[in-house]
């Protein structure tokens, strides 16, 4: 994002704002609501109690880009996400999550990113291990996260992790968080499997008040299944793919595709050395 030292601070701190809205706005199941009601650009203005020419205009001041342009390849990762990591569901129900009528609306909007046909994003592996995992019951809890793009390497060290989590739990006095985690939406419709959008964020059991910096976003309560890793955090990429083959060669786990995948890190690098850090991949569940 650009620097944005030409717009006022109290303007950059609500594209901020914006920019985790949308994030989490993608991520929901849009098989019954219309999607554009809630991040078109008219209704995105009158959220932010913006005119659609001011809102467009700061935007492209302080990310190089057009709202427009930038939603729809946010909804593009999305929807990529889920031929990626779930290859057998169907054009016709990856359309319905991710709020297309039908598929041919869902190839014209692919298209735009130069992708011809949903066999260009799916990746059937062809692995043959399968790794053990146990079932969790989660309740509601909130996220309390920062947003960024980039590299992953960028969170993989002490100061990252003193300026992200360390910073919000700071934030957040008197109140014990109940886990550290981070999700990740990948670049998937360039193949790039290093970088993308990541939330960094501090789980708790109840709805806590976050400062202007930072975003506060619902993690639904129900069954996941808990995947450990042991080591670097860049090998989770590799991880993430022996997750997926195993779930998809599994018949007992019924994965709730459009609720997030997070990463939760028992431990952190300030103290802890690179081979024993240990991370659970929280893959959610249907009831």
């Amino acid at each position: 994002m650009d620097s944005g030292k030409t717009i006022h601070q109290d303007i950059i701190l609500r594209l901020c704002d914006l920019l985790r809205y949308i994030e989490i706005e993608l991520s929901k199941d849009w098989s019954c609501d219309n999607i554009n009601a809630s991040i078109s650009i008219e209704a995105i203005a009158n959220r932010m109690n913006m005119s659609v020419r001011s809102l467009t205009s700061y935007f492209k001041l302080y990310t190089g880009e057009s709202l427009g342009k930038y939603i729809a390849s946010r909804r593009a990762e999305y929807a990529a996400r889920i031929f990626r990591l779930f290859p057998d569901t169907s054009t016709a129900e990856v359309s319905r999550l991710n709020g297309f009528y039908n598929p041919p609306a869902l190839y014209t909007f692919f298209k735009k990113f130069g992708i011809q046909r949903p066999s260009d994003l799916r990746k059937l592996l062809s692995m043959s291990v399968v790794l053990d995992y146990r079932i969790e019951t989660l309740d509601d809890s909130y996220m309390a996260f920062s947003l960024m793009y980039g590299g992953y390497d960028e969170c993989n060290s002490v100061d990252f992790d003193e300026k992200n989590w360390q910073t919000i739990e700071s934030c957040i006095p008197n109140i014990q968080p109940s886990g550290y985690i981070g999700i990740a939406i990948d670049n998937y419709l360039n193949d790039d499997v290093k970088s993308g959008a990541f939330m960094a964020g501090v789980l708790y059991n109840s709805e806590v008040k976050v400062p202007k910096e930072f975003g506060l976003r619902l993690i639904r309560g129900g069954k996941y299944a808990v995947y450990c890793h042991l080591g670097s955090y860049s090998l989770l990429p590799e991880f993430y793919n022996y997750v997926f083959h195993s779930i998809q060669k599994s018949v007992e786990l019924d994965v709730n595709m459009t609720s997030p995948v997070f990463e939760k890190y028992l431990n952190s690098p300030t103290d802890t050395t690179v081979e024993e850090l240990i991370t659970e991949l929280w893959i959610p569940l249907k009831k």
